[in-house]
C-alpha cells in the first residue's frame, strides 16, 4: 500500500507542476455567451436551502407539540402526517392569522430550556441536511445505490464516528460543520466503504435508537419527492414554524395554569375542550376561528372552575393549535406526498436526537477500528 501512496504522491507532484505551466491567453468571451447551467445551479441551491428550512421547521414543530402533549398528558396533539387543510378562503386565512396575532400578544414567552431545544434542532436540521447532501452525491457517483440508507451512514460518519462529537463535548458547533470533515484529512467522511458501512450497520443495532436514526432515511427519499418551487416549501416551513412558536408557548402557558389550577383536572378538561372544539370546527369547516372563540369565551357552562381569564387561555391554547396545524396543512400537501413524509419523519424523530442517536459503548466499539478504516477512506479519495 505504501508503494501506491508514493506512486499516487507523485503523480498528483507532477500534475501540480504541470498547472503551473502558463497557458495561452484566452479570448474574451462575449458578453452575450451565458452559462446555461449558471441558472440549474442557483435553483438547486435555493432548493436545497428551502428544504432544509422545512426539515428544520418540522423537527421545531414536530419537539414543540410533544413537549406540550406531554404537559398535558396527551390532551393536545398533531398527527403530521395527516394535517388538516383550511378553508379555500383567503377571509378564513386572515381571520385565523389575526386570531393567533392576538394570542401570540398576550402569551408567555418561550421558556429557556425551550429556546436550547430550539437551538439544538436547528443545527440538527443543518447536520441531516448535509447528511443528506453527501447521500445524494454517494449514489451520483455510483457509490451506493440506497439512498435512505447511505443518508443515515452520513450522518453517522460526519457527525458520531469522530473523536469528539456533540454528544461527547456537548457543542452544537460539532453538527454545524460537517462539510469542513467530508474531504479532508484526519476525516474524509464522504468516502464511505465497505468497512464503514458494516461498522455503522453494528453500531444501529447496539444502540437503542435504531428506529429512530432510521428517520433520516425515510427523510432522505421525502426530500427527493418534493415538488413545486422553492418558494412553495418556503411557504410550507413558515406554516409549520407557526406550529412550532405556539406549541411552545402553550406548553409556557400550561405551566402557568398549573400553578393556579390542578394539574391533572388542567388536562383533563383541555381535552375535553379539544374534543368539543374539533367536533364544533368539523361540522362547520367555514367557521371562522375568531367566532368559535367568542362563542367558548361566552359560554357560562364550560369550563366553570376557572376565571375568565384562564378560561380564554385555554381555549386559545386549543383553538391555536387548531388553526396553526390547519393553516400549515394546504401549504404542505402542494409541495407533494414526499413532503408529507418529510414532515412526519422529521417531527417524529425531533426529540429522540439529543439522546438515542448516540451510545457511549457503541461509540468506542466503533471507534476501535477507526485507524484502519481510514487508511482505506484515503487510498479511495486519493485513487477511488
Amino acid at each position: 500500500m505504501k508503494d501506491h501512496l508514493k506512486k499516487g504522491m507523485s503523480v498528483l507532484l507532477t500534475a501540480s507542476l504541470a498547472c503551473m505551466v502558463p497557458l495561452p491567453a484566452l479570448a474574451e468571451e462575449p458578453a452575450e455567451v451565458r452559462d446555461p447551467s449558471a441558472q440549474v445551479v442557483v435553483e438547486d441551491t435555493e432548493m436545497s436551502a428551502a428544504i432544509q428550512e422545512l426539515l428544520t421547521s418540522s423537527l421545531k414543530a414536530g419537539a414543540a407539540v410533544d413537549e406540550l402533549s406531554k404537559a398535558t398528558d396527551g390532551a393536545v396533539t398533531v398527527d403530521f402526517a395527516n394535517l388538516p387543510e383550511a378553508p379555500d378562503d383567503e377571509s378564513w386565512a386572515a381571520d385565523a392569522e389575526e386570531y393567533l396575532a392576538s394570542l401570540t400578544a398576550t402569551s408567555p414567552q418561550l421558556m429557556a430550556e425551550d429556546e436550547e431545544q430550539v437551538d439544538l434542532l436547528d443545527a440538527q436540521g443543518s447536520a441531516v441536511s448535509y447528511a443528506i447532501n453527501r447521500a445524494n452525491w454517494s449514489v451520483a457517483k455510483g457509490r451506493s445505490s440506497d439512498l435512505a440508507t447511505e443518508a443515515v451512514y452520513m450522518y453517522i460518519s460526519h457527525y458520531i464516528d469522530i473523536g469528539s462529537n456533540y454528544w461527547s463535548a456537548g457543542s452544537i458547533d460539532y453538527l454545524l460543520d460537517g462539510s469542513a470533515r467530508s474531504n479532508v484529512q484526519p476525516f474524509f467522511s464522504q468516502w464511505l466503504l465497505k468497512a464503514d458501512r458494516d461498522t455503522y450497520s453494528t453500531y444501529l443495532n447496539a444502540t437503542g435508537g435504531t428506529k429512530h436514526i432510521a428517520e433520516i432515511g425515510n427523510i432522505a427519499i421525502g426530500a427527493a419527492g418534493i415538488v413545486g418551487t422553492a418558494k412553495d416549501v418556503y411557504d410550507a416551513a413558515g406554516t409549520l414554524g407557526q406550529i412550532s412558536e405556539w406549541g411552545y408557548r402553550s406548553k409556557a402557558s400550561v405551566a402557568g395554569l398549573s400553578a393556579v389550577y390542578d394539574g391533572a383536572a388542567l388536562s383533563s378538561d383541555l381535552a375535553d375542550l379539544k374534543a368539543s372544539i374539533d367536533t364544533a370546527m368539523s361540522n362547520d369547516p367555514e367557521r371562522k376561528v375568531s367566532e368559535i372563540a367568542a362563542e367558548y369565551a361566552a359560554n357560562k357552562d364550560i369550563l366553570t372552575k376557572y376565571d375568565q381569564m384562564a378560561k380564554e387561555e385555554m381555549i386559545g391554547i386549543v383553538l391555536g393549535m387548531a388553526a396553526t396545524t390547519m393553516l400549515a396543512g394546504g401549504p404542505v400537501g402542494v409541495i407533494g406526498a414526499g413532503a408529507i413524509g418529510l414532515v412526519a419523519s422529521a417531527a417524529s424523530v425531533s426529540l429522540y436526537m439529543a439522546s438515542d442517536f448516540y451510545s457511549y459503548v457503541a461509540w468506542l466499539a466503533m471507534r476501535y477500528g477507526w485507524s484502519s478504516r481510514y487508511s482505506m477512506r484515503l487510498y479511495e479519495q486519493l485513487f477511488g
